[in-house]
């Protein structure tokens, strides 16, 4: 077994192009909701694109040139330099007695890497992905009475912000006994004890 040397350098490039990337992309929000004013704004899924396909399903998800990040054990049986991404487009409808507005929001979903340290055995993946995502732009008017002159001044109170948390993620997975189990169903072995048919169950009883 050698470490993948390639796999390993294409891995710390992709790295590089996060660090550009990231100013750029993850620093703009892709929301307009108003509720993102409270707290650290809306918060995004976890899941990627294969996750969110099969209606969230992670922890039972493997594939061998796919990124889990909900299953990291599954980092192990990467076998290829795997690069994901990912974009999202929102059209929002808000609407109350007298007005509606429609607002459009896009933003990056993730940007992440996965390769094999040892191949078929050890795996690795990093990433950037947003943690929530704030954007509004919301008007309220009002009035004042002057006091003085008994006048009475209108005004507008802007809300305006954009913007979001991020977060920054690294793991790896190892499955140490993974080419044995292979090994052991190529085997000679294993193909006499198919074809003898034996079982737990028609095993006689001593």
């Amino acid at each position: 077994m050698k470490f993948c040397s390639s796999e390993l350098r294409n891995s710390f490039l992709f790295l590089l192009i996060f660090v550009a990337i990231n100013t750029s992309s993850f620093a703009q929000g892709g929301t307009e909701s108003p509720y993102s004013r409270y707290g650290i704004g809306d918060l995004q899924s976890n899941g990627f694109i294969h996750q969110t396909g099969m209606g969230g399903v992670s922890a039972g998800f493997n594939n061998s040139s796919a990124i889990n990040f909900g299953n990291p054990a599954s980092y192990s049986t990467i076998k290829i330099t795997t690069f994901e991404t990912s974009a999202n487009i929102e059209a929002k409808k808000f609407s109350n007695a007298t007005q509606s507005q429609t607002n459009k929001g896009a933003s990056l979903n993730y940007l992440t890497v996965g390769f094999p340290v040892l191949r078929g055995e050890w795996g690795a993946s990093f990433g950037i992905m947003p943690y929530s995502l704030t954007g509004y732009d919301l008007t309220n008017p009002g009035s004042i009475i002057n006091p003085n002159d008994t006048i009475t001044y209108q005004y507008n109170e802007r809300y305006k912000g954009s913007g979001g948390l991020s977060r920054f993620f690294i793991g790896t997975g190892i499955a140490p006994f993974a080419n044995d189990t292979i090994s052991f169903f190529k085997s000679a072995k294993y193909y006499k004890l198919k074809e003898s048919n034996e079982t737990a169950k028609n095993k006689p009883h001593r």
